[in-house]
């Protein structure tokens, strides 16, 4: 795929109740490398969480990472050849050094270190990740930004190979409510790992806010108030078993393992914000999901076992985590929708394809953390074994392509409960001459995906998605024939080459995954997925040994 160059449109990290001011005392460490190539220097906005690079025996390309960058590089210096790579920090931390060689004129090998951003005058740790290859019988130099630093940026030399390079270093951004707090723009703000100053001593924000009741959302919204006095919306938290902890009333303390804190608290918006004099849109998005930063995927194994992962957008994997088995008498798993109650809980629907073509229907409440909490399943329909294809556009919907090439609508109106398993709309045929392409697949939204035999991808929009054929309100006379149609825009090509991936599915907000025959997994995002236009984030390889699982889907996030 064509390599573009994109806008920055990653969220800042900032300090809780505190803008991010630019780096003081910034300096440059040496570089290592030779004299040659174009001068660059790249630089984040709040401190570099990590690089990639085009690589083979040396660094052909370097790209800067910033923290929940989504993927951006249109931070490079360089030429792109060579196979492509990268490597984030973990969260929480920064990138800080690195060792580091050269092969003669360019840079040959890179080691990237990390360093706390709660503990910057902790030693840097080796990532474990390397560019390029080391020497023989020589011993990479190791270069860290000094005690209490971090990088904020890389400068060099570069042209077709990257000439040479240095770090950027300067003091972290203050973390002084958390770990860190992330501007999710039209969605509102998440803190990581949020914690309280008491005394001398930092502890992690307790789930109750009074101590050992109110556990839970009403502490979780208190803390998105103490964030911001004008909140108004959901909180929506992760807890995990913390030995210390401090309740935000009464600054009352808790050790041991029987404490519990906030491992994160996303305050979703529910009305526009004013922050660092720019207003904020209210959250658009009806559950947390592929459009926040994150997608959830499941995969079921040889041995039948579902399992669990969280793929964050800025390159961190949780899981795998086992949270069912006996998923392999199933012909296909089609995500349905997502579901958020008052109390706080959620769940992701699942629709199951029997081999007898009974349509089966699951919750999983334990979707956001990989716990093993379940509905009890529902038969939802029958018969659907006499399609060509089956797919979901999110929300309910299906989409079915006969033998024949008629693309049919369906849409479950209680993917959410499962209440009612007879609540469905009619079907509808909303399309013909499905039946040519090798892989179908949607975003959500009413984007849908096609793949043609010679790897182009088409872009298409159901503009009636949600009601499979326009409203009659929108054409009260019909068309000629008496009937409602359904429209569409589209086909737009917006991609090339993708014949080589056998499995291909998007969970919303423009994130893609594709896997290949080798079992490679590739994450795309589609920046002009609205519209069909061909903008995109370049693929990234973040996994392997995917062609394991007879069945791999993705949880596509809930839209109004």
């Amino acid at each position: 795929m064509k390599k573009n160059s994109f806008a920055r449109v990653s969220a800042v990290a900032f300090a809780l109740c505190v803008a991010l001011s630019p780096f003081a005392s910034a300096q440059d460490s040496p570089a290592t490398g030779g004299p040659g190539g174009q001068v660059f220097r790249l630089t984040c906005g709040d401190y570099a969480s990590g690089i990639a690079a085009f690589h083979s025996s040396g660094v052909n390309e370097i790209f800067l990472l910033c923290e929940y960058d989504d993927y951006d590089l249109s931070r490079a210096a360089g030429r792109q050849s060579g196979g492509l790579k990268t490597y984030n920090c973990g969260r929480g931390e920064a990138l800080a050094g690195w060792a580091i060689q050269s092969h003669g004129p360019y840079v040959g090998f890179i080691e990237p270190h990390c360093r706390s951003l709660l503990k910057p005058f902790s030693p840097t740790a080796s990532a474990g990740a390397t560019f390029g290859t080391k020497a023989l019988g020589a011993a990479p130099a190791v270069v860290d930004c000094p005690t209490g630093q971090v990088a904020s940026g890389i400068y060099g030399g570069a042209g077709n190979l990257v000439d040479r390079v240095g770090l950027i270093c300067a003091d972290p951004p203050p973390m002084t409510g958390g770990l860190m707090t992330v501007n999710r723009s039209n969605f509102g703000t998440e803190t990581l790992l949020p914690s309280i100053e008491v005394g001398r001593f930092r502890y992690r924000v307790d789930q109750c806010l009074q101590f050992g009741r109110d556990c839970g959302e009403p502490a979780a919204t208190a803390y998105c108030r103490s964030m911001d006095p004008t909140f108004r919306g959901t909180a929506i938290f992760q807890t995990e078993s913390w030995p210390w902890t401090v309740v935000q009333t009464t600054k009352q303390t808790c050790f041991g393992s029987q404490c519990v804190g906030f491992k994160s608290i996303f305050c979703r918006s529910e009305q526009a914000r004013v922050v660092g004099g720019a207003t904020i849109p209210p959250d658009v998005n009806s559950s947390p999901g592929g459009q926040v930063g994150y997608s959830i995927l499941y995969g079921v194994d040889e041995s039948g076992n579902l399992q669990w992962y969280r793929h964050e957008a800025v390159g961190t994997w949780e899981g795998p985590r086992q949270v069912d088995v006996g998923w392999s008498q199933f012909a296909g798993l089609y995500p349905g929708t997502t579901w958020t109650a008052q109390n706080n809980q959620h769940g992701a629907s699942i629709f199951a394809l029997n081999n007898n073509g009974t349509l089966m229907w699951y919750r999983h409440d334990g979707y956001l953390d990989g716990a093993a909490i379940w509905q009890p399943p529902v038969q939802v329909g029958n018969g659907w074994g006499e399609y060509q294809s089956i797919f979901a556009g999110g929300e309910g919907i299906l989409y079915a392509i006969t033998p024949q090439g008629v693309l049919r609508w369906y849409r479950y109106y209680d993917a959410a409960t499962g209440s009612n398993a007879a609540n469905w709309s009619p079907a509808v045929d909303v399309g013909s001459g499905w039946a040519q392409f090798a892989q179908v697949f949607a975003m959500g939204e009413g984007v849908v995906y096609a793949l043609q035999s010679d790897g182009t991808l088409l872009w298409y929009r159901h503009i009636d998605y949600l009601t499979g054929v326009e409203p009659r309100s929108a054409n009260p006379g019909a068309n000629a024939l008496g009937k409602r149609v359904a429209r569409w825009e589209g086909p737009k090509t917006v991609e090339s080459g993708w014949q080589r991936y056998s499995k291909i599915f998007a969970t919303g907000g423009g994130y893609i995954y594709a896997i290949d025959d080798a079992g490679d997994l590739y994450f795309y995002v589609h920046r002009g997925y609205r519209t069909g236009d061909t903008r995109w984030t370049p693929a990234m390889k973040i996994g392997n040994g995917w062609n394991r699982f007879s069945h791999v889907v993705g949880v596509i996030s809930s839209t109004p």
